[in-house]
């Protein structure tokens, strides 16, 4: 949990009115880089990319500046990353899955859901209940404002994806999680 955020992004709206966005990110270090990964849907408001990204988290001080010319889209992918200035991690690099996760493993999604805490992330579990694409399917709970947190494999205590959009108004008994 300590290194899953909340991220606020800034867009100029088509009118010229600022609008707000945001979900949850997560810092992951690739090589000697931190860098801040998310949905692409959470940093773009239709075809309109953020200009900039506040990342923080509800339990300390610490929050990131993120310039939206840093952030990179993936071709294809439901992923956003940027390098995050001035942050600092142990000493250990994120611990990626090498392996894929198969039907019946537990994992732990952990975010800031819009209905969860407003004082830490919050964590539901669940089960991969099968396969989509690049997509794992869970049968944990995932909310608008997931997006972007961490899915952590619990029997390899590793990061195994992100969750991924939630539709506002839609119920769904089966959640998505976006392979890394």
């Amino acid at each position: 949990s300590p290194y899953v955020y909340v991220i606020q992004c800034q867009f100029e709206g088509p009118d010229g009115v600022d609008k707000t966005s945001g979900g949850s990110a997560t810092l992951v270090r690739k090589g000697a880089e931190i860098l801040v990964m998310t949905n692409k849907h959470v940093v773009t408001e239709g075809e309109v990319e953020a200009e900039e990204c506040l990342v923080k988290r509800f339990d300390t001080d610490t929050e990131y500046d993120i310039e939206g010319d840093s952030i990179v889209l993936q071709e294809g992918k439901d992923i956003a990353e940027a390098p995050v200035p001035g942050a600092v991690l142990g000493i250990l690099p994120t611990r990626m899955c090498t392996e894929r996760s198969v039907i019946g493993d537990k994992v732990l999604i952990l975010g800031y859901p819009g209905i969860g805490s407003k004082e830490s992330v919050t964590a539901t579990e669940g089960i991969i209940s099968g396969f989509d694409g690049d997509h794992y399917i869970t049968s944990a709970k995932i909310e608008r404002g997931n997006s972007g947190g961490a899915a952590i494999d619990i029997k390899n205590d590793c990061f195994l994806g992100i969750p991924t959009l939630v539709y506002t108004g839609r119920v769904e008994s089966l959640a998505r999680i976006l392979s890394i």
